[in-house]
């Protein structure tokens, strides 16, 4: 995220353009500036921020039961370790595949994408057809769909980076960047908390797992299982699809988009070709590690004079 915001900021804004194409022009965009601020904000508060907790606590007691099922001991802490393992890899495959997906769809698509596929999951957990399918089925199924919800999510944190530089202009890229993800974080936490308290309480009131241990479960336990997170689904389902229709409807990847502004330019959204692409990474991704490098040289000889007057106050420092 560091490298991809560094880049973006050696670039002209075509918000600085528009703020002195005239008084017009400049309000114009001073109103789709907070249009596009709001709508980003519900996007990765109620959508992007929501979606993991859900599907995470889901897939929990979806894999729980399926170890419980085999006889494994620990069930809880293998369905954790599992999702863990396969949400990381995902996910950084996401980032790895971030740049040739913003430089193909854009930053608008891969957020709809990311939305879209987000929704879909929350309905097939829905559905009582899923929790009829095998063991290793049902395990498989959930992991490939979490893995592709990891990968999606991950493009859509770099495709903040269009959007920033896009709408904003420059000294306020920093203050856009920091609070939208302030925002996904908070809505991350949030909406984390409300889930695990409500999915915890029901299943607290279920028939535990322990007594089905190397056996399938019977079918009246799997729906009452079901119907602990079922709610939970619904709801974050709802809000997949209010953000999704707020994306479609006002969201832009430019300034250029919005009619009233000046003509769409070549390659001014985020919508580029996958070598540009890669030579803007690369710049930036040079000056960044030289950045870090520097830093990490520096660290030593700061522990060093630390030390040193620590031990010695009027000593000579390294």
């Amino acid at each position: 995220r560091l490298i991809s915001i560094r880049g973006f900021q050696n670039e002209g804004s075509p918000a600085d353009e528009l703020l002195s194409a005239g008084e017009m022009q400049a309000r114009l965009l001073r109103r789709w500036q907070l249009i596009t601020l709001i709508c980003l904000a519900c996007c990765y508060v109620l959508g992007i921020g929501s979606a993991a907790p859900a599907l995470r606590k889901v897939g929990a007691q979806v894999l729980q039961e399926c170890f419980k099922e085999r006889g494994v001991e620990d069930a809880r802490e293998a369905a954790r370790a599992r999702m863990e393992v396969v949400g990381n890899q995902a996910y950084a495959c996401g980032l790895v595949l971030s740049i040739p997906l913003l430089g193909a769809l854009g930053p608008k698509n891969c957020l709809v994408l990311s939305l879209s596929l987000s929704a879909l999951l929350c309905a097939l957990f829905q559905s009582s057809r899923f929790y009829t399918l095998p063991s290793y089925a049902r395990e498989g199924v959930y992991l490939a769909a979490w893995a592709a919800m990891r990968a999606s999510t991950a493009v859509t944190y770099p495709s903040l980076s269009p959007f920033v530089r896009n709408w904003f202009e420059r000294p306020a890229y920093a203050k856009v960047w920091g609070s939208l993800l302030a925002a996904a974080r908070f809505g991350n936490l949030g909406f984390a908390h409300y889930y695990y308290s409500q999915v915890d309480t029901c299943l607290e009131k279920c028939t535990p797992l322990e007594r089905w241990k190397g056996k399938p479960l019977p079918d009246w336990l799997r729906e009452q299982r079901r119907e602990c997170w079922l709610p939970q689904l619904r709801f974050e389902g709802l809000l997949l699809v209010f953000t999704l229709a707020l994306a479609l409807t006002f969201l832009r990847d430019s300034p250029y988009r919005v009619p009233g502004l000046q003509a769409l330019p070549t390659e001014s959204d985020g919508r580029s070709s996958l070598i540009g692409q890669l030579r803007s990474f690369g710049r930036s991704a040079g000056s960044t590690v030289t950045a870090v490098a520097g830093a990490g040289l520096r660290a030593p000889i700061l522990a060093v004079n630390a030390v040193v007057v620590a031990a010695r106050p009027g000593a000579q420092l390294a």
